[in-house]
């Protein structure tokens, strides 16, 4: 069952139990109540895969993929033991959750992020099982070892890279907002609008 059909049918468990076992409502309109949270839920939550699905179906399929693979890649850190490296996958993780998320929303945004699907995130879901057969076996050898310290610093650098990725998305977003805001204080400016400045004050 994919995520749109698990937080429907969620939505309308709720709202089909709410009624009948804390309101006493009768069981047939809790049921149409149920119901109609389901089909609520099913068009509130597909609202992003109708969307990639009509740009794209190759690309609904690698981003429906892509969440497996950062679904993946979350239940690693239960098994990695080093804190550092846990963290730097848990922000992996998170990144590419809000990567995939923008993608869903504006399709065209795939293009901010090249190789992003086909080569980032296979090949960082192996480097992180990789690293956790490797730091389970507990080896103590030179090659081991350079392999875990080699291994750590790449896991810190998808962790940037990843980042940047997510700035590259929404780099138009942000080159726009910083237009607007200086439009805007030259307008406030022009019509005698005076705005106090706490960091202008502290600094002198």
């Amino acid at each position: 069952m994919d995520s749109k059909n698990i937080l429907s049918a969620a939505a309308g468990g709720v709202f089909f139990a709410v009624p009948y076992l804390a309101l006493s409502v009768p069981i047939l309109p809790s049921l149409l109540i149920g119901g109609g949270a389901f089909v609520a839920g099913q068009l509130v939550f597909g609202k992003n895969d109708s969307k990639l699905r009509k740009f794209s179906y190759s690309l609904y399929e690698q981003v429906e993929n892509a969440k497996k693979q950062n679904k993946h890649i979350l239940d690693m850190t239960k098994k990695i033991d080093t804190p550092e490296v846990k963290r730097y996958i848990i922000s992996i993780n998170d990144t590419i959750y809000k990567i995939i998320s923008a993608i869903e929303a504006d399709p065209k945004k795939h293009k901010k992020v090249k190789n992003f699907f086909e080569y980032y995130l296979p090949t960082t879901v192996s480097i992180i099982d990789r690293y956790d057969v490797i730091e389970d076996l507990n080896l103590t050898s030179s090659d081991s070892k350079k392999f875990m310290e080699s291994t750590d610093k790449m896991i810190k650098n998808l962790d940037e890279a990843y980042k940047k990725m997510l700035n590259n998305v929404y780099e138009s977003e942000i080159l726009e907002t910083g237009i607007d805001l200086k439009v805007f204080d030259a307008m406030m400016q022009s019509d005698g609008i005076k705005v106090n400045n706490t960091e202008e004050k502290e600094s002198k």
